[in-house]
């Protein structure tokens, strides 16, 4: 059967190419298309063609319109948003003001700081001296030349002092005071298998000294 020679009639759709991702792109797509088509021959007799575009371009005004709107509002917020950030911050200032302010007048009294109606923290001042932390256990330490000096928690809140020796009857043999804020401390630096002396006691501000009564002295053995 012979292959028929009449071409096939041309069938177009309408369709636009241009980006409309963004709505300034969409409202200038549609003023464009609008223009070229009003100035096309067949506009004229084409009715439901011009309502169909009337109704488009009314979509693009108010994209247009609420574009505006939006730029602003995003404006604005990023001003309050910054302005809240100054606020913040005003706001924790102030607080430590008032605090400050209050506990100088209520002079540590947990009755008044109530009556004001804020939250009272009270501290406990130990009663008499804090004792020293026995027992003091030494044992040699995981490197050369280390001790490592332990000892238990007491009433202490401000920490701990430790020192060591040579001689524990020759105070010019005794070392710097070393101050720890953990019941434990490694000391460094020994000769390797030196034998030392170690106490510690605990910082206490009540006293005159500034730390409770010294330990025994415990003999240790650097690795």
């Amino acid at each position: 059967m012979a292959k028929s020679k009449v071409k096939p009639a041309d069938r177009a759709t309408p369709a636009i190419h241009k980006v409309t991702a963004t709505d300034t792109q969409k409202v200038d797509v549609t003023r464009e298309v609008t223009q070229t088509a009003q100035a096309s021959v067949g506009w004229a007799t084409a009715p439901a063609v011009q309502a169909a575009v009337t109704v488009w371009n009314k979509a693009a005004d108010v994209i247009d319109q609420n574009r505006s709107v939006l730029t602003d509002l995003r404006s604005k917020l990023r001003l309050a948003e910054a302005k809240q950030v100054v606020a913040r911050r005003a706001w924790t200032a102030a607080r430590k003001q008032v605090l400050g302010t209050l506990d100088v007048q209520c002079a540590g009294s947990a009755d008044d700081v109530k009556a004001f109606g804020f939250d009272a923290v009270v501290r406990t001042t130990p009663a008499g001296p804090i004792a020293p932390p026995d027992p003091v256990v030494v044992s040699p330490g995981r490197l050369s030349g280390e001790v490592i000096v332990s000892w238990p928690k007491n009433a202490t809140r401000h920490g701990y002092l430790v020192q060591s020796a040579t001689d524990a009857a020759n105070a010019a043999s005794y070392s710097e005071v070393i101050a720890s804020t953990t019941a434990k401390k490694t000391l460094k630096g020994l000769a390797p298998g030196a034998h030392v002396f170690v106490r510690v006691a605990a910082v206490d501000p009540t006293e005159a000294s500034g730390r409770s009564a010294w330990t025994a002295w415990v003999a240790a053995t650097a690795r």
